[in-house]
């Protein structure tokens, strides 16, 4: 799921929220260039083994919705800078290849 927050995140961070969590989320940090925050203190109903992905960015960007694509753009992410296609799809691969199973 994929959700906005109405903070600032300093830096990309990989949250876990469990003790044997806190492998596969350090080394996901290491892949992504980002950083493993350990939430093991807060009660949650994240499940073991699953982690959260904070993206860094500001208020302003993070609360801001994308325009809707027009008939004439094929893919939403024709309407982005090429820096943040680029962003994307570098993490799209870093998870698709965690969830695959590259990081066990």
């Amino acid at each position: 799921d994929v959700y906005t927050v109405d903070f600032g995140i300093s830096e990309t961070q990989v949250r876990f929220y469990h003790a044997t969590s806190a492998e596969a989320a350090n080394r996901l940090a290491e892949e992504m260039g980002a950083v493993a925050r350990d939430f093991t203190n807060l009660e949650t109903d994240l499940l073991p083994g699953g982690l959260e992905i904070y993206l860094a960015g500001t208020v302003a960007t993070v609360a801001t919705p994308r325009p809707a694509p027009t008939a004439a753009v094929d893919s939403p992410k024709q309407i982005l800078p090429p820096q943040e296609i680029e962003a994307d799809n570098s993490l799209t691969s870093v998870i698709s290849r965690f969830l695959d199973g590259v990081f066990r």
